[in-house]
């Protein structure tokens, strides 16, 4: 894409600067982080460059002999490489890390802390240690853990398990959708990176623009089709629980069985179409008011008695088995559109309750969603 053409090349440029700067280590991360923006072959050449370069500590200068080497006394940029983070903020990070196993410490909450809490505190405290305004040492394992205590305590599932059995793992080992084999070992791992994370806790809402939360921190939002990918891959790596049925098989059951009824439902409106028929309603309207019930699965309908009588369906047997024969049939049509609803409106209630990306996950609402009736759906299983 351009908008990643156009960031990698942005962000490589910086990276170009911090190297002037002499800051290696954040010339090494911004020129990565272009990489996989877009793979430009400038960032790949700089990356080789930046890895067979002689370190700092072991370049000497061609001309003078080792025996002339002697230590510099401190330039004054070293003051200026200390003041590039405050005690603050050293202090903030030994904490995180001094809690990284503790995710309700880390995120500053009490166990009963509600979602919208766990989101509010992931807000400020991601923004607090993100790498590119928190220059202070293992800033960016304090980011992971962070982000790894939001990823655990908003998921219902994981936080259950979290109470339960703890963090296992180190967050170092922080990847995409990586899972422990072991049904009662709780890695600490994510199905979505921290800065993917980021990304997409603040960027939900504006798409195709840059962002800027604070000096130094400058975030691009996915584009729709990058938000989608990101979310298929999400929930095709989700691990589901044993409990909970298998949704498509049901919903693959319920179409074979639509079909069968569309088969059977053509095949009756061939015949019945040849002869003449009484009028029929379900509900009492009009001059529908006399009331009629199937002999088979004793579905009511409402004729015009007048009509119905012209007729003499009572003693036409066969008539009175083709009319009973619309009429199922039409009732069977009219409960597959509405058990189709029925079913769109669920699958509906579900996504929005699960969230994006996990992020706004509504337990309560997911649970409710799942438990919906389909009434129409289970008054058609009847005609099976």
């Amino acid at each position: 894409m351009v908008v990643n053409l156009e960031e990698a090349k942005r962000c490589l440029s910086i990276a170009k600067k911090k190297l002037q700067a002499g800051d290696a280590a954040a010339a090494e991360r911004l020129a990565q982080k272009a990489l996989n923006m877009h793979p430009l072959p400038e960032a790949q050449d700089f990356l080789k460059a930046l890895s067979s370069a002689p370190k700092p500590s072991a370049q000497a200068q061609p001309d003078k002999k080792p025996a002339a080497s002697v230590p510099k006394p401190p330039t004054e940029s070293t003051p200026k490489a200390a003041l590039s983070y405050t005690k603050e903020q050293v202090e903030a990070v030994t904490r995180i890390m001094s809690f990284k196993n503790d995710y309700y410490r880390v995120l500053e909450l009490q166990k009963t802390a509600s979602d919208s809490e766990i989101k509010k505190s992931y807000r400020k405290l991601a923004l607090q240690f993100h790498p590119d305004k928190n220059k202070a040492p293992s800033a960016d394992e304090a980011f992971k853990i962070v982000s790894q205590a939001f990823t655990t305590l908003s998921d219902s599932q994981k936080r259950g398990h979290y109470d339960q059995f703890g963090a296992a793992t180190s967050p170092a080992k922080f990847s995409n959708t990586q899972f422990s084999q072991q049904p009662f070992a709780f890695t600490q791992t994510s199905d979505i990176s921290p800065e993917d994370l980021f990304n997409a806790f603040f960027g939900q809402n504006v798409d195709g623009f840059d962002f800027n939360f604070g000096p130094g921190i400058r975030m691009r939002k996915f584009s729709q089709r990058q938000a989608n990918n990101q979310r298929a891959q999400y929930y095709a790596h989700r691990p589901e629980s044993n409990s909970e049925p298998d949704s498509r098989s049901q919903i693959l059951s319920i179409l074979i069985f639509f079909a069968f009824l569309l088969l059977s439902g053509l095949f009756t409106s061939v015949i019945n179409s040849e002869e003449s028929l009484p009028r029929f309603s379900f509900s009492p309207s009009g001059h529908y008011t006399t009331r009629k019930t199937t002999k088979s699965y004793n579905v009511d309908y409402f004729v015009k008695n007048s009509e119905f009588r012209s007729y003499k369906l009572p003693s036409n047997p066969a008539l009175l088995r083709k009319l009973e024969s619309r009429v199922i049939s039409s009732y069977t049509n009219i409960l597959r559109d509405e058990c189709r609803s029925q079913m769109l409106r669920k699958e509906r209630m579900i996504e929005d309750a699960n969230g994006w990306l996990g992020i706004g996950r509504d337990p309560v609402a997911l649970k409710k969603a799942k438990k919906l009736k389909l009434p129409s759906c289970d008054e058609l299983a009847r005609f099976t």
